[in-house]
Parts: structure tokens; sequence; C-alpha cells
């Protein structure tokens, strides 16, 4: 289950599954985004990959296309 934020806007086709939003982000068309944090004001682009225990700081801007994963060790 995600929890998300006031005034967000998810694009079509995407998938956000575990995750936290905060207040404003904007997550692009056919994106995914899971069991990650996200803060306020983050613009999230098209066709992005958020994966598990990745976290943006408030007002990260993610280019169309990224794919993100967090460092483990």
């Amino acid at each position: 289950m995600a929890v998300v934020g006031e005034r967000c806007r998810i694009g079509a086709a995407a998938r956000v599954e575990g995750a936290v939003l905060w207040e404003r982000v904007a997550v692009g068309a056919r994106s995914t985004l899971r069991d990650c944090v996200v803060g306020a004001d983050v613009h999230i682009g098209a066709d992005v990959d958020i994966g598990p225990g990745v976290i943006l700081e408030s007002g990260a801007v993610i280019p169309d296309h990224t794919r993100l994963t967090a460092e483990r060790g």
C-alpha cells in the first residue's frame, strides 16, 4: 500500500507500490516507484524506475528514463 500526499499528480500507466509520496509530487507516465520515500515538490519524469530503499529529498528533479536503486553495503 502506498501513501500519497496532497496535490500529487500520477501520470497515465504509472505504478506506485509501497511508496510514500509527500505533498506536490509529480510522477510521469509509465514510471514505477517501489518501496521508496519521495519528499515534497519532487518532479519525476516519464518512464522512470525508482527501486526499494531510495529516498529522494524535497525539490529533486528526476529526468525521463532514469533508473534509481539504493546502494547496499
